[in-house]
């Protein structure tokens, strides 16, 4: 019996890579929400997912997805932004019970309105979310801290 081993080299180091802009919007949605537990909640059934124009809370225009609003809709699991079409310039999903980490660094660049809160996230932002500033109101009674923040203004900045 002879065994042959035959070792390739490939001379381009990027095969093997993927190109989001060569995938459809559709598998890339798909990919956004594979760790939601309740997804059919956005696409109809999970095995059979409906056109991303169908989905609940996504605005498509020209066959490109430019908005993402899921907030209050009790999803749960986690997210995949780094599969977000490169088109997206709104994505909101306050108000669920999602968890894990984000990598905010992934973010399409288009992307100029993004609304995280109120869900379970860890670590979500890796050094690159910063208290620039707030706005408090005087507590009378409260002998260790005389002025209580309202609203907290957060920056965040791409990571280069």
């Amino acid at each position: 019996m002879r065994f042959e081993l035959v070792f390739l080299d490939a001379l381009d180091p990027s095969l093997g890579r993927v190109d989001l802009e060569s995938l459809p919007q559709q598998a890339l949605m798909e990919m956004v929400i594979e760790g939601i537990a309740n997804k059919e909640k956005i696409c109809g059934n999970p095995d059979e997912p409906k056109d991303i124009e169908e989905w609940k809370g996504v605005t498509v225009e020209d066959d490109e997805v430019v908005d993402i609003d899921w907030q209050r809709r009790k999803l749960e699991g986690s997210l995949y932004l780094e599969w977000l079409p490169s088109t997206v310039r709104g994505f909101t999903v306050t108000w669920n019970l999602f968890t894990g980490t984000l990598n905010l660094a992934s973010l399409p660049r288009s992307i100029k309105n993004l609304y995280l809160g109120f869900n379970a996230f860890t670590d979500p932002t890796k050094g690159h979310l910063s208290v620039v500033g707030w706005t408090s109101t005087p507590v009378l009674g409260e002998a260790k801290n005389l002025f209580k923040p309202l609203v907290v203004f957060l920056s965040w900045r791409r990571p280069y």
